[in-house]
């Protein structure tokens, strides 16, 4: 250990410190108003910023060749990204079928979901997984792997990448092993945060979807007027007090 190493203690430091923002900061809007589309989309842009900008700042100043990653990827890249993402479109169907599931997702609990709240959900999970890949796979991934080795930085990525999961139980936690390994490699291999971006956001979206769906409380429509929680979640059930999205 030496001054060398300096710019790698600054680098666990700042995504220590910005996930632990984001995640309390992310809880505290939650806890104002349980599933509304306002908390949860207002904890996802936390996200970007306590997980995307302080990271983005440290590698223009100590890793200017990091920001490689947000090069655009080769259609080969691109295509495994969403070739996995059509792969798992089946079980993420399955999935949103049981109550465990729909226990957690949607995350915005509303009953009637419009055009409008679908285009919402989708722009604040773009928006929040670019900067959360950025974290997770540019900075402990590609930005340990030169200095750890990449097995090791892989290792350590995913092994985070489970902890932030731990509040979405055991399930989610163990799918989380595989999928951080494939998210890494995918990053590596391709030298481009893009293909695991998009697969990852596959995963998201079709995960909250899906749930609204296949939940016969809930349905896709035009009218917002009845764009609510379910009554059982209005009154404090179990859904309700799940916390944002650690994904």
């Amino acid at each position: 250990w030496g001054p060398a190493h300096g710019p790698l203690a600054v680098l666990l430091a700042l995504t220590s410190v910005g996930y632990v923002l984001y995640h309390f900061g992310a809880k505290g809007l939650e806890a104002r108003s349980r599933g509304s589309a306002r908390a949860v989309v207002s904890g996802r842009l936390l996200g970007v910023l306590t997980l995307g900008v302080p990271g983005l700042a440290w590698a223009a100043l100590a890793a200017p060749g990091l920001l490689k990653v947000w090069a655009a990827p080769s259609l080969a890249g691109l295509g495994t990204g969403a070739g996995l993402a059509l792969l798992l479109l089946p079980f993420l169907w399955l999935a949103a079928g049981g109550e465990a599931h729909r226990a957690h997702y949607p995350q915005i609990r509303a009953a009637r979901w419009t055009p409008g709240l679908t285009a919402l959900e989708a722009g604040s999970w773009a928006a929040y997984l670019i900067a959360y890949e950025w974290c997770f796979r540019g900075l402990l991934v590609c930005g340990l792997a030169d200095a750890i080795g990449l097995w090791p930085a892989l290792l350590c990525g995913t092994a985070l990448y489970v902890l932030a999961h731990l509040e979405k139980g055991i399930g989610e936690c163990l799918a989380c092993v595989p999928m951080g390994l494939v998210f890494g490699v995918l990053a590596w291999a391709t030298q481009s945060l893009w293909p695991p971006i998009l697969l990852h956001l596959v995963i998201a979206l079709a995960g909250n979807l899906f749930a609204v769906a296949r939940d016969p409380n809930r349905s896709f429509g035009w009218a917002p007027d009845s764009a609510q929680a379910p009554p059982s979640e209005v009154s404090g059930g179990e859904a309700a007090r799940e916390p944002p999205e650690r994904s």
